[in-house]
């Protein structure tokens, strides 16, 4: 006969309200009528009464079904103060803990064997949802999971070089997971530590000793396989659209990929590519590139540019930065990728990457950037106002640098419209408000696009009735995204055409930039450039990324 797979399902006994348990009953029965689920996982919960009548109904469907060999697990935690601390502060979403269990250790304990005891007297096997890292931690995990009526001796389990001895009451003691809710395999990490330096010796060849797992014979890695999404009472699958090939979450495949070395190579451009009108130069817009796009392809600011004359692309680096500022090696990979993208555009487009340094002052004291540039650029920080995580006086200063310098740029080519990709940090944000705000003052349209991420973050939102706060688990999160509006698009094409401007303004050379720049030596010399040395090993370009993405699509990762 034709081997199926086996299928475990996950069940929530505990919703506070009727109408939810009855559907979750209902769905429950539609589960099991496809005679592929095998096991039936049981969410944690505190409600005794609730426990135990959902026992009862799920030992009479299966004499109502006919499944006897239908198994049941049921999960429990270890009590701790960290774990009761996390759960008041961060709840799983599905889990309903009172508020005695939360009370205090002493109270969750008492809780938590009267659970067992349930789950021991319907012959259901328990799954102890908790990372276990100390002898101690583990001894109490065993003796939490015991029946009430073993034995000592049938508490104990002892680890000698390998040499494990079984619990006389396994057969209700099921497999482990660990704090992500992933199955451990059979007979994988179901050993009790002797003491710390016995972990250590296996620490290195068996990771999942550090989790608490108890196997019985019966118990196969198929069935552990539940999802976080179904214990909130969700269908363990997401709707987003599954390409055809069946590789999931990939774009559909195009015969022609977007990417820069297909456009250098002369290859056929794709469908949906960008055919740029003659410009009028007369119109021309900047295009400001962030440190995250530094890319032609799928880059919609540079695309809404190029259908709408002349293009200025362009990269700004102001010399005082915020907390949290690329450091020493980000600013090398920074600099060989400015490096790379100004190359693609002279290849490709006859085009350039203008590259501006926003400083306060110079050597002398002058301003390096008109006054009255730099006084719009305060105005405008006044006026807006502040965000949350970007107060500090270090990000100020930056945003005013920064929009001094696209104010400063934009008047000395005349544009009329600034593109860019917007950020979603706190920093990137405040200075995103200033420069647009500086620029409207000015009288030049701002476009500020989304790219960064596939979902707008202010777009997603808790569903109604949610208690936690936020998203402890991903698949809730990835639902809540689906919802929020379209499915990502395909990645688009580069722009087939990109107009120059009638003059090129001056650009800072990228050395000037001062990026994982050399320290000088006390005797005036010039240091080792240790960013130059990293950068042989690696090549930071567009086309390399796109080749090592494909890399791993199509040969040893996603299909391999």
């Amino acid at each position: 006969p034709e081997s199926r797979p086996e299928i475990g399902v996950a069940f929530n006994p505990f919703f506070p309200d009727h109408a939810s348990r009855q559907r979750e009953r209902a769905r429950l029965r539609q589960k099991l009528g496809t005679g592929a689920v095998s096991s039936v996982w049981l969410q944690i919960g505190t409600d005794a009464s609730l426990l135990s009548e959902a026992l009862d109904f799920l030992q009479a469907l299966k004499q109502e079904r006919q499944l006897p060999d239908l198994r049941l697990y049921g999960s429990v935690f270890l009590p701790s103060k960290r774990l009761l601390a996390q759960m008041k502060f961060r709840p799983w979403n599905g889990v309903f803990l009172s508020g005695e269990y939360l009370s205090s250790v002493e109270s969750a304990e008492a809780i938590t064997r009267e659970m067992v005891g349930i789950y021991h007297a319907h012959g259901a096997q328990l799954l102890l949802e908790s990372c276990i890292s100390k002898t101690e931690e583990w001894a109490a995990a065993v003796q939490l999971c015991a029946p009430s009526d073993a034995r000592p001796a049938d508490v104990s389990r002892i680890w000698m070089d390998g040499q494990v001895a079984p619990l006389a009451f396994q057969g209700n003691l099921g497999a482990g997971v660990n704090s992500c809710g992933d199955p451990l395999p059979h007979g994988v990490g179901a050993c009790a530590p002797q003491d710390s330096s016995s972990m250590e010796r296996r620490a290195a060849s068996q990771d999942s000793a550090n989790y608490a797992a108890m196997p019985s014979p019966s118990v196969s890695a198929s069935d552990a396989g539940r999802s976080c999404a179904e214990s909130a009472g969700e269908s363990p699958r997401s709707k987003r659209h599954r390409p055809s090939d069946g590789l999931e979450g990939r774009p559909e495949v195009e015969p022609t990929r977007p990417t820069v070395a297909a456009k250098v190579d002369g290859a056929a451009d794709d469908a949906r590519a960008e055919t740029a009108p003659p410009a009028d130069v007369g119109s021309l817009s900047l295009v400001w590139f962030r440190s995250f796009d530094l890319r032609l392809a799928d880059h919609a600011p540079l695309l809404a540019a190029a259908r709408h004359g002349a293009v200025l692309p362009c990269f700004v680096w102001p010399a005082a930065r915020g907390e949290w500022a690329p450091g020493g090696a980000a600013q090398a990979w920074l600099k060989a990728s400015l490096e790379s993208l100004d190359t693609d555009l002279r290849q490709q487009y006859g085009s350039r990457l203008i590259l501006r340094l926003a400083a306060s002052a110079g050597p002398d004291g002058a301003s390096d950037i008109a006054d009255g540039c730099l006084a719009a650029a305060r105005a405008a920080c006044a006026k807006v106002g502040l965000n949350s995580g970007a107060e500090s006086p270090a990000v100020e200063l930056e945003a005013v640098l920064t929009a001094a310098e696209v104010l400063l740029l934009s008047r000395e080519c005349g544009a009329g419209t600034v593109y860019w990709h917007r950020s979603y940090e706190p920093e990137g944000r405040r200075v995103e408000r200033v420069v647009a705000s500086a620029l409207r003052s000015a009288g030049v349209a701002v476009e500020d696009m989304p790219g960064h991420l596939l979902y707008e973050p202010n777009e997603v939102n808790l569903s109604a009735g949610w208690s936690g706060g936020h998203w402890g688990t991903l698949m809730p999160f990835l639902k809540a995204c689906e919802r929020s509006g379209s499915l990502p698009t395909r990645p688009a094409s580069p722009p087939t055409r990109l107009a120059p401007p009638r003059q090129w303004p001056q650009s800072t050379a990228v050395v000037g930039l001062g990026l994982a720049a050399p320290r000088v030596r006390a005797d005036g010399g010039v240091g080792w450039d240790w960013g130059a040395t990293v950068m042989q090993s690696w090549t930071a370009s567009e086309t390399e990324a796109i080749r090592l993405m494909l890399l791993f699509v199509d040969g040893i990762g996603l299909r391999g």
